[in-house]
């Protein structure tokens, strides 16, 4: 049996807050409203009209659904996410498939965006007639992270927003400069949610949890 509940009691909360001590300034880190040892789901979902778009020479590539998914403790200075696109065109709605090939965002409180794959694995994009491959394990620009209240779950969202640039490769006879490193740039904005599982006689009670970022 799974139940959604609204937020965690006042006594997690207060053990939250002990959990994360006193002491001298550190990493910038993410925090979220669950016992220190406990985990939390995470997902993060594209903000409505502010679809994610992948700038290229080739086009301006827009996906009208995002989704990155992962889990995080409180005090994690980097969370894993495993994204997912849909809904991707370029020009007159002329489809473009994303796949990210083994590849994992690996989003940073200090504000930075990585990706790492499985050996061999990269980010594509593939148009008619041109294929864009994004290069791996680039160290992308600063993001934005923003505290939110979501007035529909009643707690505190973290707003991501993204002006990133990376390095592509692209082939294809409708491609600009086919085989020639060039530079993209990503823009969009994700809510990203936190959600907790708890379990009281047996039962399981889905909660949304707050986040928070420490800088």
């Amino acid at each position: 049996m799974n139940l959604r509940g609204k937020t965690l009691s006042v006594a997690v909360a207060l053990l939250v807050l002990a959990s994360l001590g006193t002491g001298t300034a550190s990493a910038s880190k993410f925090t979220v409203a669950v016992p220190a040892a406990e985990t939390a789901s995470l997902t993060a979902t594209a903000v409505s009209g502010a679809s994610t778009s992948f700038k290229t020479d080739f086009s301006t590539i827009t996906c009208g659904a995002a989704t990155w998914t992962g889990e995080m403790k409180t005090g994690d200075e980097a969370i894993t996410f495993d994204p997912v696109y849909g809904q991707c065109f370029f020009g007159f709605l002329t489809p473009v498939t994303v796949d990210m090939n083994g590849c994992d965002y690996l989003l940073q409180a200090k504000g930075e965006l990585n990706y790492s794959c499985v050996l061999g694995g990269h980010i594509t994009l593939t148009a008619p007639e041109c294929k864009i491959t994004i290069e791996p394990n680039v160290a992308f620009p600063k993001l934005e992270f923003t505290e939110a209240f979501n007035e529909k779950t009643q707690v505190v969202d973290l707003t991501i927003t993204q002006q990133v640039q990376f390095n592509y490769l692209e082939e294809g006879v409708k491609c600009k400069n086919p085989k020639k490193l060039t530079v993209g740039e990503m823009t969009g904005k994700m809510t990203m949610n936190a959600t907790h599982i708890v379990i009281k006689n047996g039962v399981e009670y889905l909660y949304d949890v707050a986040l928070g970022w420490d800088k």
